[in-house]
């Protein structure tokens, strides 16, 4: 689904980023380092801003502008910090899964991503400092690729668990159809029992299930109708 391809590409590129440097550290080379990861800071931001029915995926409840406000790795150069790249609501948005049981329909784009552009902006800020990696790393190089490496492991490694727990909001919505498209089949077959049988086991029947009916069906024509299943679909 959207939700799932977005978060796995922001995964992914928290791991390439990693990897990059990690490569520079083994050839002692910086060459076309800064394009490498250009290059997966906007697969990043694609992903952050990525839309489903015209509507920003990781905005929370205001999902009708982009979550993050710059267009290029350059830009965070001008930023106090990776947070500040970031115009999305601080609530998220929800869905009702039945009478009892909301959830929240995204992670935040901040949330997701304050960490990964922290790490894009010290890159790019120790690229300009030196005026950029040369063929030949020096030893400051290698101490501050060594240094971001370990936090690009803290950072996939919470984006790994960010997608996970998106598996598993994606398996209870899964669930919960599933149980409630199963109990608005007994109501319709229920219906269609009632026909030709005498008015008083109508009226018991139907008691016996008005709770029931009052609650499921309603739950399920709510989520059936709601923006969670498209987005996380």
């Amino acid at each position: 689904g959207t939700q799932d391809i977005a978060l796995e590409q922001i995964h992914d590129s928290s791991q390439s980023t990693r990897l990059a440097l990690t490569e520079a550290l083994a050839l002692d080379s910086g060459r076309d380092l800064v394009q490498r990861i250009d290059a997966e800071f906007s697969t990043a931001l694609g992903a952050l801003n990525m839309t489903h029915a015209g509507r920003y995926v990781f905005g929370g409840v205001r999902d009708d502008q982009p979550p993050v406000n710059i267009n290029a790795m350059s830009d965070l150069a001008g930023l106090a910090g990776g947070a500040d790249a970031f115009d999305n609501a601080l609530i998220p948005a929800r869905a009702q899964l039945d009478t009892d049981t909301s959830i929240e329909v995204a992670p935040l784009a901040n949330n997701v991503g304050t960490d990964l552009f922290d790490s894009y902006k010290r890159i790019y800020d120790y690229s300009v400092s030196i005026g950029g990696f040369g063929d030949q790393l020096t030893a400051a190089d290698r101490t501050f690729l060594e240094n971001e490496i370990q936090q690009l492991n803290t950072i996939t490694s919470d984006l790994t668990a960010t997608h996970a727990a998106n598996g598993t909001v994606q398996k209870r919505v899964d669930n919960v159809v599933t149980r409630q498209t199963q109990e608005r089949d007994y109501f319709e077959n229920l219906s269609a029992g009632l026909e030709g049988i005498d008015l008083a086991e109508v009226a018991s029947r139907l008691t016996q299930a008005q709770l029931r009916m009052q609650a499921s069906v309603q739950a399920y024509m709510t989520l059936k109708d709601t923006s969670l299943l498209n987005l996380l679909r």
